[in-house]
């Protein structure tokens, strides 16, 4: 973990940023009252991520040495403040965790900033990256620092439970995958629509006077968001109640409508809840969302995804990212989603750009780098891919999407048994208690005793075991080469409309199938360009 430097002012975890010079806590850009005190304390523990920092040091650096007696209340009293500040519990922390007779620890990974201003991306940046994606590195920022390849990082398992991640499975949990027909306008002729980042108003500016908030509904709002980024089941459960809660406070609340639609569109890759369920419902707060301020970007984006996938409208879908775009290009949030619809398309280039834009915007969300995991991935650059899956990791140790998703990686790389290593933290997160561990274990010694062929014998007892979408099941069989059931399968991920499907154009598995009219119908089916080798993916390196 870096250590404020010289030049680091600012730390951010969560919603909460940190002015370290200025002595200031904001949360989502708001000035939280905090005594100095407890925000001394909050220093020592934002230093400290994941230690222990004992009651005793505490007195040591903020108590006068010949404080004794009344430093139990002081710090007692000074953690109840800070607690009430991050709006933290310590019956269910999110921030601080107690230690009992020992102390406490910070939970969360927080971010430190060099506080020294940074050149904002513009329109010419954009193509100067889709044509070199590595310049990116050079433009309002420097890329982190990648982690040891073989590394896998462990974590704890929320409480979540789903159905147990399988081997052969494209992981999408947690990101949104999009598709839309080729376009034939060229990078620059698609960005000169958009004005410059500079000249864009900002997410809140509205026609005329602005509307003023209830102060309640938008303190549930923020902490809706705050649920929402974590990308969790229970998280987004949550999410909703506070997004619901704001709308009951506000009904004109167009962000909050906003909100509750991005939570429907991502809940059917992260919880049992019904695919047309979440859908109409995303549908309609999308729509209420728009109809309540036409200028609110996130509602068009919330229209967005609406329109990819809930209805493969990849038409509608493009018009909707460009408008969100045009109204908010700082809204990293809308690159990021412009990224993962760029790439579905075999556009790699440019959604590295609009990826790498997002992560510049918000260096600290987790979310956004294992998007960018998922984009290098699709575009088949492996080791890209597993830097930014372990950026997200060391932001949210053990988010079991993440894990399975270098799961797949390191599965096409054929480095099986770190593929299972993988997959057995994921289901850690995914199926806690359940047998799906147990069963990859068996897996993986069977595969160090009789090689591949025991390693799929395996897979197949596990995918009849652990049931989950027909996609993933294709994907298995297109491994073994069994063309009639993979088709079979697809065909069924296509009559019941899964988002994993949509990510058919990409997946190396089924590059053996190509050429294939079945399997071509099929992709004409969802909506995507046709292409009969898998080759043209992979967007060209360096000349060396």
């Amino acid at each position: 973990m870096e250590r404020p430097g010289p030049k680091t002012k600012l730390v951010r975890f969560g919603l909460f940023e940190a002015d370290l010079n200025g002595r200031s806590l904001n949360k989502d850009g708001l000035r939280i009252r905090i005594q100095e005190q407890p925000f001394q304390i909050l220093v020592l523990l934002l230093e400290r991520p994941g230690e222990v920092v004992t009651r005793e040091s505490i007195r040591q650096q903020l108590w006068p040495a010949d404080t004794y007696v009344a430093f139990d209340d002081g710090l007692n009293t000074a953690m109840k403040k800070l607690r009430l500040a991050l709006g933290d519990s310590s019956d269910n922390p999110r921030f601080i965790e107690t230690i009992p007779r020992r102390g406490y620890r910070f939970l969360a990974s927080p971010v430190f900033v060099d506080a020294s201003p940074k050149r904002t991306p513009v329109l010419s940046d954009i193509d100067a990256i889709a044509r070199e994606p590595r310049l990116a590195n050079t433009i309002g920022g420097v890329a982190p620092e990648p982690f040891a390849p073989e590394t896998v990082m462990p974590g704890p398992a929320p409480n979540a439970r789903s159905r147990p991640i399988m081997m052969a499975g494209v992981v999408v949990a947690a990101v949104s995958l999009v598709a839309i027909a080729v376009w034939t306008t060229s990078t620059l002729e698609r960005h000169s629509r958009l004005p410059a980042a500079s000249t864009l108003p900002s997410q809140d500016t509205r026609p005329g006077q602005k509307r003023m908030l209830s102060p309640r509904a938008h303190e549930e709002f923020l902490q809706a968001r705050n649920y929402w980024k974590q990308r969790t089941a229970e998280a987004l459960s949550k999410a909703v109640d506070h997004y619901n809660l704001a709308i009951e406070l506000d009904p004109n609340y167009a962000e909050a409508y906003a909100g509750l639609a991005n939570c429907y569109v991502v809940m059917p890759l992260l919880t049992t809840v019904p695919i047309e369920t979440s859908y109409t419902k995303a549908r309609g707060s999308a729509a209420r969302a728009v109809q309540l301020d036409d200028s609110v970007a996130q509602a068009h984006l919330a229209a967005a995804e609406v329109d990819f996938y809930g209805d493969w409208d990849f038409v509608a879908a493009e018009k909707e990212f460009g408008r969100a775009i045009e109204l908010d290009a700082n809204d990293a949030q809308a690159h990021q989603w412009y990224a993962e619809f760029l790439s579905i398309t075999g556009r790699h280039r440019e959604a590295i750009a609009q990826i790498h834009i997002a992560e510049q915007l918000d260096p600290s969300s987790m979310i956004i780098h294992h998007q960018a995991g998922q984009v290098f991935r699709e575009a088949r650059m492996y080791p890209e891919a597993l830097e930014e899956y372990r950026t997200a990791l060391m932001m949210q140790p053990g988010f079991g999407p993440t894990y399975a998703a270098i799961g797949v990686v390191y599965r096409r790389q054929e480095r099986y048994r770190e593929s299972l290593e993988a997959l057995e933290q994921a289901n850690l997160y995914w199926d806690p208690g359940g047998t799906a561990v147990q069963d990859l274990q068996r897996i993986a010694a069977s595969y160090a005793a009789s090689g591949k062929p025991a390693l799929f014998r395996g897979l197949l007892q596990y995918d009849q075991k652990h049931k989950g979408p027909a996609y993933d099941s294709a994907i298995l069989h297109a491994l073994i080469r069994n063309d009639a059931q993979t088709l079979q399968l697809l065909e069924k991920a296509l009559a019941d409309r899964r988002p994993e499907i949509l990510n058919i154009g990409n997946d190396p598995e089924f590059d053996s199938l190509r050429k294939n009219p079945h399997f071509q119908e099929i992709v004409k089916a969802v909506g995507l360009p046709i292409t009969t080798s898998g080759e043209n993916l992979e967007p060209p390196r360096e000349n060396t």
